[in-house]
């Protein structure tokens, strides 16, 4: 289903008509605020099989930095240049900096090892995100709310593809015609989901613990999907 089809049944279950401009072209008029809510908290709460994503850049010669939007959790980094592909191996922020002690802007460029998530915070959040800054703490310059990020060093010496793979959030539903993981696979369960927020903002405290369960018990066959795909073909446990 799309959002135009997730919104009609979500006014059409709910009764809040107040939430569409009207009920024949039924155009938003706040139904996908709780839409697109349920969708977060459905990518939070559960694990589901499109939770995984993969993040593909590229890095200039110098380069040392890439911005990773929507995602929630950097689990792994992979590279290819010349050299061959290979994963690169993490480091926490504070042994990053010590290793590679040089300023960013000048440092020896290398054949890339390590990794960091990235300081993306800058004090004051004032301006739009452009780039992380080169320096001796690089730092996001702007705000950072949708970003998340990393510092790949050494810098590399040339051209290097590199792929983040991670959590992501679901895609926001915007236009009529958008979809998502949710609204195509589990189209019911958003729905349940999005009737939930909306209890839960207007302290419907009942409603919304029996929609949350609804959700649950759905969910709970989804989440045994992940780990049995997860378990496929492993027979022995690494030591």
């Amino acid at each position: 289903m799309n959002l135009l089809e997730i919104r009609t049944k979500f006014i059409d279950i709910s009764g809040r008509n107040d939430l569409v401009v009207d009920t024949s072209a039924y155009v938003d008029n706040g139904a996908n605020y709780y839409i697109n809510a349920a969708q977060r908290m459905l990518d939070k709460k559960f694990r589901f099989p499109k939770d995984v994503g993969m993040y593909p850049s590229t890095l200039a010669i110098g380069g040392y930095s890439i911005l990773v939007p929507y995602c929630r959790a950097i689990k792994e980094v992979w590279v290819a240049d010349s050299d061959g592909r290979r994963q690169l191996t993490k480091l926490s922020y504070q042994d990053f900096l010590a290793k590679y002690a040089e300023n960013f802007a000048t440092a020896e460029q290398g054949s890339s090892e390590h990794y960091c998530p990235a300081m993306l915070r800058a004090i004051p959040e004032n301006t739009a995100p452009a780039a992380i800054t080169a320096g001796w703490m690089p730092t996001l310059t702007g705000t950072s709310y949708e970003y998340n990020g990393i510092l790949i060093g050494p810098p590399t010496d040339e051209s290097l593809y590199v792929e983040v793979y991670g959590l992501f959030y679901t895609n926001d539903l915007v236009n009529d015609t958008d979809s998502s993981y949710w609204a195509t696979a589990h189209p019911e369960v958003l729905v349940r989901a999005a009737l939930h927020q909306l209890d839960v903002d207007f302290r419907n405290s009942t409603s919304a613990k029996q929609w949350l369960e609804a959700v649950d018990m759905a969910i709970l066959d989804i989440d045994k999907d992940v780990v049995e795909e997860e378990m496929s073909e492993v027979d022995q446990m690494e030591g």
